[in-house]
């Protein structure tokens, strides 16, 4: 979610899954706490590592030319996602959740805790950590380019992220899902909405789509959960 926007958010609050055309390339734009805890042990399937593992990992299936990458949002790490991701994961399709650096957060009394750019405030006129976000965005390209040079094209690639780590990219040619829980009460559905109109600037309008769920808080749920899936099945197709 800076201009106030978010990119895929899996679960409740504002999520948006970017679809990347001929470029791997995204500008983060998080914002708001996300809610998801550390399960005791990984989801199978997936690569979860640390940003300081990024150059040191390998290609686990040669088979996989496509992935998704995604990104978990503020005080959470890659584990928070894996499970959900798990239950939607199409065999053909690689799966990463990176872990964000630990940092102080000034919205949070400067408390340490995993976040991918320092958030000030949740209000509309809240100051943006603009250096913050060319680094997280920086960080998310190196990530790209790490899987680009490692044999996944960059238009096979599509990358996701909830509340905090909702991803942005100003290809005109980017496909974008935005999901957004009509019962949020940390990031208002007035802003996923600002978002999404705001994102039609940027790219293409007609591949923006937002969706909004009665009930859903800052978190997920079943049908968003198929929605994403969905997205991800006709974007990334098996290749024959």
């Amino acid at each position: 979610m800076p201009e106030r926007t978010s990119q895929k958010r899996f679960t409740g609050g504002s999520q948006a899954l970017r679809m990347s055309p001929r470029q791997g390339t995204k500008r983060l734009q998080h914002k708001f706490p996300a809610r998801r805890t550390e399960p005791q042990q990984r989801a199978p399937e997936l690569q979860i590592f640390s940003q300081t593992l990024i150059g040191k990992r390998k290609l686990d299936n040669k088979d996989q030319d496509l992935e998704v990458i995604f990104l978990h949002g503020l005080g959470d790490t890659g584990y928070g996602w894996a499970e959900g991701l798990t239950a939607i994961r199409a065999p053909h399709v690689k799966y990463i959740c990176p872990h964000a650096p630990i940092a102080p957060v000034t919205m949070n009394f400067r408390m340490n805790m995993s976040s991918w750019f320092d958030i000030i405030g949740l209000s509309v006129d809240s100051v943006e950590d603009e250096g913050g976000i060319k680094n997280a965005a920086e960080s998310v390209k190196a990530m790209i380019d790490l899987e680009v040079k490692n044999g996944i094209p960059s238009h096979r690639i599509i990358l996701g992220g909830f509340s905090q780590a909702a991803a942005n990219s100003p290809n005109k040619d980017i496909r974008a899902l935005q999901c957004h829980g009509e019962a949020d009460p940390i990031v208002p559905l007035a802003f996923g909405a600002f978002t999404a109109e705001k994102l039609k600037t940027i790219i293409n309008p007609d591949n923006v789509i937002f969706k909004s769920y009665e009930g859903m808080m800052h978190g997920s749920c079943p049908q968003e959960m198929m929605d994403v899936k969905q997205f991800i099945e006709k974007h990334l197709p098996p290749i024959n």
